[in-house]
């Protein structure tokens, strides 16, 4: 039986709206046999607002990444960032022996296969845009997207926040606005770039501009269900889980000890991990 570990941005205590929306997005996309549960940072961030800031994602990451281990540690056959700009996702996949999917990289690639063009609507945060910019840049997928194709919902991300669940019909109205505009630029695909997005559209059964058959993605159910499948792929095709050329090799075993002494971290015994 799968089991699927999602790692939720922010700390435990504030992190029950992105728990519920992983369990009832994977309730939906997965086999009945596959088990998933979340883990948060520990610490971690107390205020969804404080993401915004480029420094404390960074210290956030390192906390998420450490989860990523523990869910190694203790079984789990895959885990699933919980945020469409895929945080810790390169560092976790050079360090443990699991699948990390992100759900920016994986509903992106969807999307090429579901259309020529895709849009992205994300939320509405002055660093949104080029963040995202930056990671369409480093998957390489720039030249699939339309014109300017990073847009953003007209709610401001911390009314979002505060808000979202009794303003779930404001938010899919505005949204499929945009998605229109979008699909008359050239969209063929729209990517829903917030794993706080996602789900809502998930939940209340919007997939598709209906009269046109456009697919609207959630990245969260992309990235879960993707997180399933390349488990299937191991156990039935013998598939390896993550390349160990370039990009994911391994640091020494001494390396790795010393780095994690330095920085007061406990001893970590990478299955990956070479000792030369």
């Amino acid at each position: 039986m799968p089991k699927i570990c999602v790692i939720n941005i922010q700390g435990e205590e504030i992190s029950g709206l992105f728990t519920y929306y992983a369990k009832e997005v994977g309730a939906r996309v997965l086999r009945p046999e596959t088990e998933l549960n979340t883990k948060s940072p520990n610490p971690g961030v107390k205020r969804a607002f404080a993401l915004s800031s480029s420094y404390v994602t960074l210290l956030n990451k390192r906390e998420m990444i450490e989860q990523i281990i523990e869910a190694e540690r203790e079984g789990y056959d895959a885990v699933v960032v919980h945020c469409f700009l895929d945080p810790g996702l390169r560092e976790a996949r050079e360090i443990v022996n699991i699948p990390v999917i992100g759900p920016g990289e994986s509903s992106l690639l969807l999307s090429c296969m579901l259309g020529h063009r895709f849009a992205i609507i994300g939320i509405n945060d002055p660093k949104v845009v080029p963040d995202t910019y930056n990671m369409l840049r480093l998957y390489g997928l720039e030249s699939r997207g339309i014109t300017n194709p990073v847009r953003v919902m007209s709610m401001p991300f911390r009314e979002f926040v505060l808000n979202v669940k009794k303003a779930q019909d404001e938010i899919i109205s505005d949204v499929m606005e945009i998605t229109r505009g979008c699909v008359t630029e050239g969209a063929e695909t729209i990517i829903l770039g917030c794993t706080g997005l996602g789900p809502i559209f998930t939940i209340a059964g919007v997939t598709s501009l209906p009269d046109l058959e456009v697919p609207i993605v959630d990245c969260l159910a992309v990235a879960i269900k993707t997180a399933e499948s390349l488990v299937d792929f191991k156990e039935r095709l013998g598939l390896p889980l993550t390349s160990r050329a370039c990009m994911y090799q391994p640091p020494r075993e001494k390396d790795l000890m010393m780095a994690r002494e330095c920085f007061g971290l406990k001893p970590f015994q990478s299955r990956v991990i070479t000792k030369e």
